[in-house]
């Protein structure tokens, strides 16, 4: 069996539809305390943000909120999982 633990963090990353819409992430970003953080490397479409000081409580609640408004390509929490061999 493999435990796969996950950590959550408060980042997260947001694909724009098209380029104007950074006015609409911005401002739904500051409605909800959500910080813009900059760009994602490589892929100039995407935003990286953090919910850190932000009314979600955490990175997921976050994305799922900026995903399901519609008005985003692509949304997605930052989750990493550090396999661990747990033989049972």
């Amino acid at each position: 069996w493999y435990d796969v633990p996950a950590i959550i963090f408060y980042e997260f990353e947001l694909e724009l539809k098209k380029p104007e819409d950074v006015t609409l992430l911005k401002e739904m970003a500051k409605q909800h305390g959500v910080e813009v953080e900059g760009f994602a490397d490589f892929m100039p479409e995407w935003f990286i943000l953090s919910a850190r000081f932000s009314d979600f409580l955490h990175g997921v609640d976050a994305a799922n909120f900026f995903y399901e408004s519609g008005y985003f390509r692509g949304v997605g929490p930052t989750i990493v999982g550090v396999p661990e061999y747990n033989p049972k």
